[in-house]
């Protein structure tokens, strides 16, 4: 889990992400929850050849990015244990990293 707090005003919410790779195909997303109802989502569809490592990276930075934009706290749930130690790293040689720390 990675937790931002941001100076809000608004209720905390919380923040999904996964990366799967289904029949063939990769892609990533995030899921805002606030009171139990989902108030935004956001997907994207990835080249076959990208791992599940990189969409659970892509999935942690759009969330991040977002929560940033609105200003508000939150957690962020991911169960990639992998991802989440690699941007806890400071040694990693794939671009996405230090765009999600």
């Amino acid at each position: 889990m990675v937790s931002i707090v941001c100076d809000t005003h608004s209720p905390a919410e919380d923040i999904y992400t996964n990366g799967p790779h289904l029949e063939g195909e990769t892609g990533c997303a995030f899921c805002v929850i606030q009171n139990n109802v989902q108030i935004h989502q956001w997907t994207a569809k990835l080249s076959p050849h990208n791992t599940v490592f990189q969409a659970e990276i892509l999935a942690l930075k759009e969330a991040i990015n977002w929560a940033k934009s609105k200003r508000i706290s939150t957690s962020i749930w991911n169960n990639s244990e992998s991802a989440l130690r690699t941007i806890s790293s400071f040694k990693c040689s794939n671009p996405l990293i230090p765009e999600t720390q």
